[in-house]
C-alpha cells in the first residue's frame, strides 16, 4: 500500500471536507506532499503553476484542476510579480464511496478550463462555507456532491501512469519525504535519506530535485522550519529549544535558515495563544 505523507484530520463526519482560500505569492511554492483523498482547486486570480508528479501544468483564471489520489502536489504562482489566489477543496475519500464514487480507483482530467457549469459549481461550494442559517451543513454537502456529480460525469480520463525511468521510483521519493517527516526532530544526512529510499545518493539526489523541486537539504529544511514555526507560536518554546526539537544543531544556521524559508526572524514569532 502506498505511503501516505499528508493525513487530513477530518473530524466532522457530516462534512468531510477541507476548504480554503488560498494564496501563493511570488517566489513562494509549498513542498511537495501527497495524500489519498481527492483535492480540488479552483483559480479565481492570477496564473499557477500546479506540478503533480514530473508534470508541470500552468493554470489561468477560471481554471479548475483535479489533484487525484496519491499524486505528489505542489501549487506556486507561474508569475515573477504577482500571486495565485485559488479556492482549494479537498474531499474525504470515505464520503466519494459512500454516495458511488471511488475516486481512489479513478482517474480524473486534471486541467479543466472554460468550464462555465464546473466553476458555478465551485463557487457555490465557497457560498455555501460563507453562509449561515439552519441547514448550512446540507447546502455544503449538496454543493460538495454536485461538483463531484459534474467532475465524475464529464470529466473522468483514461490516462495511465507513465513508464519512463524516473517515474517508476516515485515510490523512492515517498518513502525519502517519509523519513523526512518522521525524522525531522532529530540530524540526519543526505546519505541517510538516500539509503531509506534505496537508491544511490547521486542519482537519488537528482530524481528527488525533479520530482519535489527542492534539493533534499531545501525540503529539509521547509519540513523542520514549518515544524518549528508551529513551536514557537504555541508559546511554550524558545526559539534555542524549538532549533533543537526540530533537529537544528547549529543556532546561527537556524535563525538564517529560519529567515530564508519563512520570511522573518523565529524571534519574531508570535503565540498564536
Amino acid at each position: 500500500m502506498p505511503m501516505k505523507y499528508e493525513v487530513h484530520k477530518l473530524n466532522n463526519r457530516k462534512l468531510p471536507f477541507i476548504f480554503r482560500d488560498d494564496e501563493m505569492i511570488a517566489g513562494e511554492k509549498d513542498y511537495t506532499h501527497w495524500h489519498e483523498n481527492i483535492e480540488l482547486l479552483y483559480f479565481y486570480e492570477g496564473e499557477g503553476l500546479v506540478t503533480t508528479d514530473f508534470k508541470s501544468i500552468r493554470t489561468n483564471t477560471g481554471d479548475v484542476f483535479v489533484i487525484n489520489s496519491e499524486k505528489m502536489h505542489m501549487v506556486e504562482s507561474a508569475h515573477e510579480e504577482f500571486p495565485v489566489r485559488y479556492y482549494c477543496l479537498i474531499i474525504d475519500s470515505d464520503f466519494c464511496v459512500e454516495n458511488g464514487i471511488p475516486v481512489t480507483e479513478l482517474y480524473f482530467r486534471d486541467r479543466i478550463e472554460g468550464d462555465e457549469e464546473l466553476q458555478t459549481l465551485f463557487l457555490k461550494v465557497a457560498a455555501a462555507y460563507g453562509a449561515s442559517g439552519e441547514f448550512k451543513e446540507t447546502a455544503i454537502r449538496a454543493a460538495v456532491l454536485n461538483l463531484l456529480l459534474a467532475l465524475v460525469q464529464g470529466y473522468l480520463s483514461k490516462e495511465e501512469k507513465g513508464e519512463n525511468e524516473d517515474e517508476s521510483h516515485l515510490d523512492n521519493v515517498k518513502s525519502a519525504i517519509k523519513f523526512i517527516k518522521e525524522n525531522y526532530d532529530r540530524p540526519f544526512t543526505v546519505e541517510d535519506v538516500s539509503r531509506a529510499a534505496g537508491l544511490s545518493k547521486a542519482y537519488f539526489s537528482r530524481i528527488f530535485k525533479k520530482v519535489t523541486g527542492y534539493t533534499v537539504v531545501s525540503y529539509t529544511n521547509q519540513v523542520r522550519c514549518r515544524n518549528a514555526s508551529k513551536l514557537l507560536k504555541s508559546g511554550k518554546y524558545r526559539a534555542s529549544e524549538a532549533a533543537v526539537r526540530c533537529g537544528f544543531e547549529n543556532m546561527s544556521y537556524f535563525t538564517r535558515t529560519y529567515k530564508q524559508v519563512m520570511g522573518n526572524l523565529p524571534s519574531l514569532e508570535k503565540s498564536e495563544g
